[in-house]
């Protein structure tokens, strides 16, 4: 292929770096244009009309899901409440931010700080430099009565 416009992106399925390739039709005398890999996956666009389209094919990409019930961190609420937050270094804790421009923190027991900071962290809490990267809120609290149990909960 000559000099695509877009840069090819690794193979989504095994990672191998890819290639592409023409062909010429033999009934039209019609290029169609392929991107494939190099691994052994077998990973393809089919044939193309124009190579812009299937470099596109090849690059476009599924965006990864969320597992159910997680939000981006920029839609939390940063007014004391307490939620659960994700931090790619810290896990998985229960945390709150006190408002708008202050750190976030977690409620674990530690008293630790999660990124470089110079001074310490609240208490009992650890403390992220960069905050979490999604959230979700608190369950409900279980029911202090087994007979106000919705039905399918069970007990242990």
């Amino acid at each position: 292929m000559g000099n695509p416009t877009e840069a090819l992106l690794r193979c989504p399925f095994c990672g191998s770096g890819p290639t592409s390739t023409y062909k010429t039709d033999d009934h039209t005398g019609l290029r169609k244009y392929t991107v494939f890999c190099t691994g052994l996956c077998g990973g393809n666009t089919g044939e193309k009309w124009t190579e812009a389209d299937a470099i596109a094919a090849w690059n476009r990409r599924a965006h990864p899901q969320q597992p159910s019930g997680w939000r981006d961190i920029a839609s939390a609420p940063k007014d004391g409440t307490e939620i659960i937050v994700f931090h790619p270094e810290g896990g998985v804790c229960a945390a709150f931010c006190p408002g708008e421009g202050f750190a976030w923190h977690c409620m674990d027991g530690m008293n630790k700080v999660i990124g470089q900071k110079s001074g310490n962290s609240i208490p009992r809490m650890t403390s992220f430099v960069q905050p979490p990267t999604h959230w979700q809120p608190l369950p409900p609290p279980p029911s202090a009565h087994p007979a106000e149990q919705q039905e399918g909960d069970q007990q242990c």
